[in-house]
């Protein structure tokens, strides 16, 4: 692991430490001497940061998935083309024995 992963790493360990609720006056001064270290400490940290905080507001806006009866009540609805589907497959089933049914009486006999 490279060293930009590790302060990746790291900054996340805080970040999610700190949103589980686990989080203690000591995590706190644990942070801010992490860091005060080195810059790219802090950097990593408030990037991270930010795209956690725009994960929250995502997250608010989400659509609640539908429950299962939901789901399957409407899995049972058929799209219009669906049936635009199956009703030009009959036509064409019924076309076809329609045809070959006139073409099993053999040739047409035309004298003058």
């Amino acid at each position: 692991m490279s060293v930009a992963q590790d302060i990746d790493a790291r900054a996340a360990a805080f970040l999610a430490r700190r949103d589980s609720g686990n989080w203690t006056p000591d995590d706190e001064r644990s942070l801010q001497a992490w860091i005060d270290q080195r810059i790219e400490h802090r950097v990593s940290y408030l990037r991270l940061r930010a795209s956690w905080e725009q994960l929250d507001r995502l997250a608010a806006l989400q659509v609640p998935a539908p429950s299962a009866p939901d789901a399957v009540r409407a899995g049972r609805h058929w799209p219009a083309r669906r049936i635009a589907a199956m009703a030009a497959a009959l036509l064409l089933v019924v076309a076809a024995t329609l045809g070959l049914r006139d073409m099993g009486d053999g040739p047409d006999t035309v004298t003058t």
